[in-house]
């Protein structure tokens, strides 16, 4: 969309000018776009933490050997993702936990 302004006597009969919006009507319209982007910011945002957490799960196995406070940092390190959208800056700004998986 593509928004601009004109006097309020202006001739907007225009070929190409779908419609004449009224101030209230603009930033009502600004809003609602912000909030669709924010939307999917947050869906995108949640698709990531979903991933995150799964690359987790087999960890949670009753057989793997992860040992007790490996098992504490993990549950910590899950629900650390699972608040993730609790954050002041969600969706735009995000405190990503730090793993407690070490990779070589």
């Amino acid at each position: 969309m593509f928004y601009g302004t004109c006097d309020d006597d202006a001739d907007t009969d225009i070929p190409g000018v779908l419609g004449v919006l009224t101030a209230e009507e603009h930033a009502s319209a600004e809003v609602a776009e912000m909030e669709a982007r924010d939307a999917a910011a947050a869906r995108v945002v949640r698709m990531q933490r979903d991933a995150l957490i799964a690359a987790t799960d087999y960890l949670l196995m009753p057989d793997y050997p992860i040992g007790a406070e490996g098992l504490a940092a993990v549950r910590a390190y899950r629900q650390a993702l699972r608040d993730v959208p609790l954050q002041a800056g969600f969706p735009q700004a995000i405190d990503w936990p730090m793993s407690p998986i070490i990779t070589e």
